[in-house]
């Protein structure tokens, strides 16, 4: 995505207590609040099932990225689109290594 920088504006959004600042179009704000709140979620349900207890900030990041990769992988094979950045069965077996790793 590339922002005319006359009309992005920094936006801020807590994950885990941390702040960011991103920059978007007005437009797209509360889509990037939205995310900003889903991600949150995300990383302190992970946090709380034990599993991210001794896990960093970008160990949690990288599982809930990728958890989020594999679901917006299966929707789109569900609703038919044929773009996907890795096969199911490969980002599936990567998540399950990271688990493994983070989990031994």
């Amino acid at each position: 995505m590339t922002l005319d920088p006359m009309r992005a504006q920094k936006v801020p959004v807590s994950i885990l207590g941390r702040e960011f600042a991103v920059a978007c179009t007005p437009n797209e704000k509360a889509a990037l609040q939205h995310a900003a709140k889903t991600l949150d979620e995300r990383l302190k349900t992970l946090r709380s099932q034990g599993s991210g207890a001794a896990c960093n900030f970008d160990q949690l990041l990288v599982v809930v990225a990728l958890n989020l990769c594999n679901e917006l992988n299966v929707s789109n094979a569900r609703s038919g689109e044929t773009t996907q950045p890795l096969p199911g069965h490969k980002l599936q077996a990567l998540m399950d290594k990271i688990d493994s790793a983070l989990n031994p």
